[in-house]
Parts: C-alpha cells; structure tokens; sequence
C-alpha cells in the first residue's frame, strides 16, 4: 500500500513518477533477461516450466487423487502458488544482492524487488493465457463455486 501511495504522488525520493516507472520497467527487463539468458531452452522456458510442471505432478498424483480434470484443477492452483513463491523467495534477498548498485546509483530501493515481482507477474500471464488456451481446447467453462 504505501509503495502504491508513492508512486502516486509526484516526487518519489527525488524522482518523477516518469523517470520511477521507466526505471521500474528497465529492472523487470533486466530480471527477465537475466532469468532466461543461460537456460537451454531461452525464453520458450516460459511456457515449457509450467507445463512441465503440471505433467509430472500431475501424472505423479493423479494415482492417489481421482478428480475429473486434474491436470487442469492442479494448473489452475500452481500458477497464483508460483507467483506468489517466487515473488517472495527472490524478492527477499534481492535488496542484500543488488547493495552494489545500490551504492554507485541513486534510486529508489523498492524498485529491486518491485522489478522482480513484476517480472513473475510476466511470467504468471503467459502461464494464465496458456491455461486459457488449454480450458478452451478441452471446452471447459470455469463456474465460480463453493
């Protein structure tokens, strides 16, 4: 809340809301490159994580749990969990890992971790839209219920 609150006012420690949000947007990107630079597979590891992960815990579980539709029952809880523990698991330490950084520039601290939620919440939509595109081969309307 009080990020959101800073960033809407005009001055955010010495910074306009312009140069903070260009800046944000340059760290996401320099998270999210720097997430896929090495792996085999580059920026196609987007989409291949999750549904990797769905088969085999899927597959795996789908011995000891009989649920019409597991794979998707499971994708749809596995992608606000990833998000969430990513987030949390690299947004933590990411201000202690970026202190040399910090001490050549000035910016705004709450733009390390802020850049790197943002850069899982790129992930979490393209995982989302591949969800979608799934729930609409296999013809499956979502109804909310308790």
């Amino acid at each position: 809340m009080i990020i959101i609150y800073r960033m809407l006012t005009a001055q955010i420690s010495g910074f306009s809301v312009r140069q903070y949000l260009d800046f944000l947007w340059a760290m996401t990107e320099r998270e999210f490159k720097a997430r896929y630079k090495r792996a085999v597979f580059g920026l196609s590891w987007v989409v291949i994580n999750p549904l990797l992960q769905m088969f085999i815990i899927g597959v795996i579980f789908s011995f000891f749990i009989n649920i019409p539709n597991y794979f998707l029952f499971l994708f749809s809880g596995l992608l606000p969990w990833q998000f969430f523990s990513l987030s949390l698991s690299k947004a933590t330490p990411s201000i202690v890992n970026e202190r040399a950084l910090l001490q050549k520039a000035k910016f705004p601290i709450e733009s390390i971790p802020l850049s790197i939620i943002l850069s899982n919440f790129f992930n979490m939509i393209v995982s989302l839209s591949l969800f979608l595109v799934i729930l609409a081969i296999f013809k499956i309307i979502p109804i909310p219920q308790i």
